[in-house]
Formats: structure tokens, sequence, C-alpha cells
């Protein structure tokens, strides 16, 4: 059995799977030219976390996260999302601090 910890957790997905050639060459575009502003979101988040700032772990998960979300209320606000669909909870599944995972199935465990 898989721990959730260590799941792969998708960014995104195609709308229509690969289905011929043409979606293929669309999904991989649209990857190329909308996902790298969230690839690059995450690529800082990740360099802030190695470099020696004084704030905590937490307190920089809440300050990107709340970038990720604006960023991606944009982009779909904007409708740059035509081949493929986002996991817009995907930075929260990926990088949520473990005191709140644990907190969270502390209290569901006491019910």
């Amino acid at each position: 059995m898989e721990s959730s910890s260590n799941k792969k957790v998708p960014m995104f997905r195609s709308k229509y799977g690969a289905v011929n050639r043409k979606h293929r060459r669309l999904y991989k575009k649209e990857e190329r030219l909308v996902y790298y502003r969230l690839y690059e979101l995450e690529l800082f988040f990740l360099e802030d976390l190695f470099i020696d700032l004084p704030i905590s772990y937490k307190e920089l998960y809440i300050h990107y996260l709340d970038e990720w979300h604006r960023l991606t209320d944009w982009m779909v606000r904007m409708k740059m999302f035509k081949h493929t669909i986002i996991n817009i909870h995907y930075f929260e599944e990926q990088y949520k601090p473990i005191e709140d995972e644990l907190s969270t199935k502390n209290k569901n465990h006491e019910k």
C-alpha cells in the first residue's frame, strides 16, 4: 500500500486523452505555453525552501499557496486551459505541511 505522501500528484491532465496526433500536439503546445508559469512558481517555492529564510515552512507554504491560487484563478478566467484540465489543488496536495495532515487525521480519528 502506497502512503499519501509518496503518491505522484498530477498538475494537469488531457481533456481528451491521447486520442490522436493532433490532440497530442495541442496538449504538448498548451503544456509548453501555459504550464511553464505554474512550473516556475513551484520552482521558486522549492528554491526558497532551501535558502536560509527567517520564516517557517508553513509561512512560506501559505505565501506560495496564495500565489498558486491567484495564478490559477487568473488562468481559468483567461480561459487558458483549452486542451487540459488543471488540478487546482495540486500545490496543496503536494506540499501541505505535515503538521496540518497529522492534525486532520487526529480530528477524524477522534470522531
